[in-house]
């Protein structure tokens, strides 16, 4: 299992990045009343068929080249079922992939948020092409979305140390 929530969030964004995705929404949405913590990642790559979307979760099963399994799905799956939740994956080939997991908040195997905003970060540094979106909900609705950055940008790549630091911060500022 990863570390923390964070982690997942790179490594389900880099599944993204990898599908050509040029867009992609990552919300986290935590309820106290309902003792939950939603994670949801939204993107508009390759997608997957039917046979692919059973096989994803198998860890002896990745589309990578570089090595024989791929263990991103089949611990975020194990974790939401191991932690009272729910998990849930869509693909339509050439649409894109939505992915909603759902944990039992108060469940003591449900891992820390961890630095989301380095995660997020790392996204952008990644692909800095890609638009992402980020929701956070828990006693405040905080909405980044990269596209509105680069906008204000104008001729300054979203890519610049400066620009990702910032960005880190201000992610880390407004959920903790």
């Amino acid at each position: 299992m990863l570390q923390d929530l964070a982690m997942h969030i790179l490594d389900l964004g880099e599944n993204a990045i990898r599908a050509n995705a040029d867009f992609i929404v990552i919300e986290l949405l935590l309820d106290d009343v309902a003792d939950t913590i939603s994670l949801i990642i939204k993107d508009n790559g390759s997608g997957m068929d039917e046979e692919m979307l059973k096989r994803v979760v198998d860890p002896f099963y990745s589309t990578r080249t570089t090595r024989k399994i791929g263990l991103g799905l089949p611990f975020i799956k194990e974790l939401s079922e191991l932690c009272n939740g729910s998990f849930e994956l869509t693909s339509q080939v050439n649409q894109g992939t939505t992915l909603r997991v759902v944990l039992q908040k108060s469940h003591w195997d449900t891992p820390p948020l961890g630095d989301v905003g380095e995660a997020i970060m790392m996204l952008v540094q990644a692909k800095p092409t890609i638009d992402y979106q980020f929701h956070y909900r828990h006693q405040i609705d905080f909405y980044v979305d990269t596209c509105e950055i680069k906008e204000q940008l104008e001729d300054v790549s979203i890519a610049e140390l400066e620009i990702l630091l910032w960005l880190k911060e201000y992610i880390n500022e407004n959920i903790n």
